[in-house]
């Protein structure tokens, strides 16, 4: 019961961060510029695994069958889906948007008035695009039963009852290799490959073009660095915490022996990596808490209930 334990912990943490996180957004003025517009869509995603799939994997560690019906297991995995495609798409549209800011700043500056209306755009096209690659999830998934012989514990055999995300039958590898290999492109690799290349990009035109950038002002260039950290630290939270469950979801889906080596250590690195991914959800507001200064003063009056004190730090636009 020490699993079910761990993703409670989780969901509240991850629920009382990220519903902060969104609440402080929207209510003071100096942290609704525009790169929080993506940390805001950011947070919204996360909140949606927290409330729609949370809960019930964790059922999966506490019961050998699961107690819900086929709706919820259909709405569990397409939220798990939805969210994990928010999360990396916001964060390669926040990477592009750092590379437009500091390789072309010029052109970002005079598309000022009109980049928040293409940022809501980008974080809607998102979601749609999101929801579409999740729909698969919703349509598929269902519940099965199948005898499993514990082979690590002893000759014992159970009959579980599961939430199985894959069209075709339980145990035809061709449809279960097919999901495995477009979450792991779409959701992980390529997504991470364009990032990557933003940020060469912009490192080298850094340090090709510095002497020329002394013009800024020093709090602006402070406030921009400040941005590109959170980046970094964003996306190189979400390469740490998703890779344990994508290497699982490789070995057991195309591994021909997986079936037959399945034992306790693998059955350990599969709750590491659901708990481990499912952190990820929670983990930003806490690393924010870290790297913005204004997010952690914010933060503080709403922990003390300091509804009424005036918002007296300044809007600072694209810091």
């Amino acid at each position: 019961y020490l699993v079910p334990v761990v993703f409670g912990l989780i969901f509240v943490s991850g629920v009382v961060g990220n519903g902060s996180l969104m609440f402080i957004i929207c209510r003071y003025k100096s942290m609704r510029n525009l790169p929080n517009l993506f940390v805001f869509n950011l947070a919204l995603g996360d909140l949606f695994i927290l409330l729609f799939a949370v809960p019930f994997t964790s059922s999966i560690y506490t019961f050998d069958l699961w107690p819900f019906g086929e709706l919820v297991c259909k709405a569990s995995e397409f939220a798990k889906d939805t969210s994990v495609s928010v999360s990396v798409f916001t964060l390669t549209a926040l990477s592009f948007d750092r590379y437009n800011v500091i390789v072309n700043p010029v052109q970002s500056y005079v598309a000022g008035p009109k980049l928040k209306r293409r940022i809501i755009f980008t974080l809607a096209a998102i979601w749609l695009a999101s929801l579409g690659l999740a729909s698969p999830s919703a349509v598929f998934s269902r519940l099965i039963a199948v005898k499993l012989l514990q082979t690590w514990n002893s000759s014992t055999v159970l009959l579980v009852r599961f939430c199985y995300p894959f069209p075709g039958k339980f145990g035809v590898d061709i449809h279960s290799k097919s999901v495995i290999v477009g979450r792991v492109l779409i959701q992980y690799l390529i997504p991470l490959a364009i990032i990557g290349t933003f940020y060469t990009i912009t490192t080298r035109n850094l340090l090709r073009k510095y002497k020329f950038l002394t013009y800024l002002a020093n709090n602006n260039r402070e406030s921009r660095r400040k941005v590109a950290v959170m980046v970094q630290c964003f996306v190189g939270l979400f390469a740490v915490c998703f890779l344990p469950i994508h290497v699982y979801s490789l070995w057991f889906h195309f591994d021909p022996r997986s079936k037959t080596r399945y034992n306790q250590y693998w059955h350990s690195f599969r709750i590491f990596g659901f708990v481990l991914a499912y952190i990820n959800s929670c983990i930003n507001p806490i690393a924010l808490y870290f790297i913005s200064t204004n997010f952690r003063k914010h933060f503080k009056r709403l922990l003390f209930c300091g509804w009424g004190i005036s918002d007296s730090i300044t809007s600072d636009g694209r810091s």
